[in-house]
């Protein structure tokens, strides 16, 4: 079974997606060795940031 090919530019719905947030997909062959490296990015669900200060006037600020 062959995996269909790429989808025309005018069948596209939505807006375009970065490159960066695609799943991408690497192979490579070192003798007897096949490699498969794949990369899917990350999805941020939260991010907290909060800021404090001593007494001294000395502010950190802390992203997580």
């Amino acid at each position: 079974m062959s995996m269909p090919g790429p989808v025309p530019a005018s069948h596209h719905h939505g807006p375009a997606i970065a490159r960066w947030k695609l799943p991408a997909v690497r192979v490579r062959q070192e003798g007897g060795v096949v490699t498969v490296e794949q990369r899917v990015p990350a999805r941020v669900s939260n991010i907290t940031v909060s800021t404090t200060s001593n007494d001294s006037g000395n502010v950190q600020t802390v992203r997580t």
